[in-house]
């Protein structure tokens, strides 16, 4: 009862949250509001070639969050239609790896590769556990399942992505093999993720808000710092992809331009 009472206030969250925001600035996202609206229309005015094609994975219990990510980075780099995928799964009962096998047939049938290990070159953005996923089909599965190819990525960009584990809100609700990966009992999940992040040879950029009580501001994995940006005190962690802050820093890097936050 407690897990059903748990997933039905997240459904309503997830209902109350709203699509895009635009956030004060905070210490390491310090572009004033002016300044950042201004690079937002600039970048719709200006379409250009983006270099390769962009994957957008959704998170646990599918937010909504791909659709929204997909249809603001096309409008912000003006990309072709055709550039652009994103990737929803079932509710719940998934793994990591079963959405990553997903991931790699539905980038190899767009996208064709002739190489037997990699797919094409692609730029990943993962909202929440779609960041793990994403993580996931970037390695080779682990010991005992099934080989597949490999997503082939360039950049990695990860919206509040439960890198470190979740907040203590969500920690108890590990109703199926993903949220177990990121909750107290799953550390060998993501220490094996780690431990395969250092040989990576993708850039990663781990952006999250603050007040994000399901992720619990865990948004840095190993070596990677996170790009925070002030959030909501409610529904931050669900509002969290549609932040302008995020949104405008993917781009101006997908657009090959200087980005909006400077390197961690």
């Amino acid at each position: 009862m407690l897990r059903i009472f748990q997933t039905s206030i997240l459904a309503l969250v997830i209902l109350l949250s709203g699509c895009t925001t635009l956030t004060g600035p905070s210490k390491n996202n310090p572009l004033p509001k002016s300044e950042l609206r201004t690079a937002l229309e600039q970048m719709r005015a200006e379409p250009v070639e983006i270099e390769r094609p962009v994957v957008v994975i959704d998170g646990w219990l599918n937010y909504g969050g791909a659709s929204v990510i997909k249809r603001e980075l096309k409008d912000l780099t003006g990309g072709e239609e055709d550039l652009f995928v994103k990737y929803h799964y079932p509710l719940i009962f998934t793994t990591l790896e079963s959405n990553a096998r997903k991931i790699v047939k539905m980038v190899e049938e767009r996208w064709p590769s002739d190489d037997p290990e990699w797919t094409t070159e692609v730029d990943a953005v993962g909202f929440s556990m779609g960041g793990l996923i994403a993580r996931v089909a970037a390695e080779s599965p682990r010991e005992g399942k099934k080989l597949r190819k490999r997503l082939k990525v360039k950049r990695m960009f990860t919206i509040a992505a439960p890198h470190k584990g979740t907040g203590w809100w969500i920690r108890w609700a590990a109703i199926d093999q993903m949220s177990w990966a990121v909750s107290i009992w799953g550390g060998s999940y993501r220490s094996w993720l780690d431990e395969r992040l250092i040989e990576a040879d993708y850039d990663l950029y781990c952006y999250g808000q603050g007040n994000d009580w399901i992720a619990g501001n865990n948004f840095e994995a190993a070596g990677y710092p996170e790009i925070k940006a002030r959030g909501l005190f409610l529904f931050s962690h669900t509002g969290s992809y549609g932040n302008y802050r995020h949104l405008a820093d993917i781009a101006a890097r997908l657009r090959g331009e200087d980005p909006i936050v400077p390197d961690p």
